[in-house]
């Protein structure tokens, strides 16, 4: 899997660009690379924008109920618009 960071200084959010196969290696590792950045940045708000990624199913909303409860302000969008809006409410 390949990735791609971004920041939106406007809304103080980091932005993940996925695409290819995702696989738990990769996966950590963009992990680990994205919340070094958002700990440098200040950043409170990350989007995760995994449209051209495969290998991605419904099993994703146990990854958000594990986030969820584990702390995290996480959900799961299947649209940028959607997930946008959540992250600025």
């Amino acid at each position: 899997m390949k990735w791609q960071f971004s920041t939106n200084e406007d809304r103080s959010m980091l932005v993940v660009k996925t695409e290819g196969v995702l696989d738990i290696e990769s996966a950590n590792a963009m992990r680990n690379e994205g919340a070094q950045l958002i700990r440098q940045n200040g950043y409170l708000k990350c989007l995760l924008d995994h449209s051209g990624a495969e290998g991605i199913s419904l099993s994703i909303k146990f990854y958000e109920t594990v986030c969820l409860n584990n702390g995290y302000a996480v959900s799961v969008f299947f649209d940028r618009e959607s997930a946008l809006a959540w992250l600025e409410a």
